[in-house]
């Protein structure tokens, strides 16, 4: 049974999220 890694997406996502969520922040003031 080979299991998809899916806390490799799990990273990807974090790590384009926590920016775009600092750049709305910093956008909105």
């Amino acid at each position: 049974m080979a299991a998809r890694p899916y806390w490799k997406g799990q990273i990807r996502l974090a790590l384009v999220s926590i920016p775009v969520e600092i750049y709305s922040a910093t956008k909105s003031g």
